[in-house]
C-alpha cells in the first residue's frame, strides 16, 4: 500500500494485491485504502502441484518457480500465474 500512496498520492484510493501460501496452496490478499476507509479480501485458496511446492518451501519464491515453468518473465506482475500450473505427476 506505501508503494501505491507514494507513486500517486492524490488518488481516490490505493490498491494492493499480495500472494501468499498457507501449507500446500496458494491464495491472494487484496487491500483497498481512501485514506478513510480500509477493505481486506482473501482470494479463494488454491492447491499448488508439488513440483512447484517443493521449490517454495527449499526457499525460492513463488514468482520466478512460476516464471520458471510457464517461460514467463516475472508472470506475476503479468498475468495470474495460477492459470499455468504444471498437473500433478
Amino acid at each position: 500500500m506505501d508503494n501505491a500512496r507514494r507513486l500517486h498520492p492524490q488518488a481516490d484510493f490505493w490498491v494492493a494485491i499480495e500472494a501468499g501460501i498457507d501449507d500446500d496452496a496458494t491464495f491472494s490478499w487484496v487491500v483497498i485504502d481512501n485514506g478513510v476507509q480500509r477493505g481486506e479480501a482473501r482470494s479463494a485458496t488454491l492447491p499448488l502441484p508439488a513440483v512447484i511446492l517443493d521449490r517454495v518451501r527449499q526457499g525460492e519464491a513463488l514468482g520466478p518457480v512460476m516464471s520458471h515453468y510457464t517461460g514467463i518473465d516475472e508472470i506475476g506482475r503479468k498475468r495470474a500465474p495460477l492459470a499455468y500450473l504444471p498437473p500433478e505427476n
